[in-house]
């Protein structure tokens, strides 16, 4: 009941002294115009995630006191979070850095690795990866394809249809889709 009245969630975060908050961003921005940050006790964390972060909302986070605010990415086939990014660790908006026991490729058509600064496709492997999608082979074949950078038996890596590039320090940043997904307040349109 509180999720969908903004004012009331506020209210029920400071009440219940919430200590970490995830949710999409257009939430977020709900959160944030209802006065969130004015309140005596605020979480600790904030993880959003969903969809990407506009440019004027990431500033205005991170130069927030508190709380800390990550951008938290990864598609529900990786068990959701891959990578990550306090918002206070970079100027612009980021996916950032791969998390533990996840490793992330910016691939060309052709799988290989891009140079920093160009753009491809994100392929994401190691310990959360799913084994496919139930009674859907061929979809499975076409998403998750083996990771021809592990020497790990039966390893697999899953193809986001996520477009990306490298930057000179690491973090990743999200361009955008290679085909026609749309995302709508953290949900998959296909």
């Amino acid at each position: 009941e509180a999720r969908a009245d903004v004012g009331e969630l506020v209210n029920r975060i400071q009440k219940d002294s919430l200590d970490v908050l995830d949710c999409s961003p257009a939430h977020l921005r709900l959160l944030l115009d209802e006065g969130l940050l004015e309140r005596q006790s605020i979480p600790r964390r904030v993880l959003v995630g969903g969809e990407a972060v506009d440019p004027a909302t990431w500033r205005h986070l991170a130069q927030a006191p508190r709380p800390r605010v990550f951008n938290v990415y990864g598609p529900t086939e990786c068990t959701v979070d891959a990578t990550a990014c306090a918002f206070d660790a970079s100027p612009t908006p980021t996916i950032g850095r791969p998390l533990p026991n996840v490793r992330v490729y910016v691939l060309d058509r052709t799988l290989r690795p891009v140079p920093v600064g160009v753009a491809g496709e994100l392929f994401i492997g190691g310990e959360g990866v799913a084994r496919g999608y139930l009674n859907r082979p061929e979809l499975t074949a076409d998403r998750f394809i083996p990771d021809g950078f592990s020497s790990k038996p039966g390893a697999r890596l899953y193809r986001t249809g996520d477009v990306v590039r490298w930057r000179a320090d690491g973090m990743l940043d999200y361009l955008g889709r290679a085909d026609f997904q749309v995302k709508v307040r953290g949900f998959r349109i296909e």
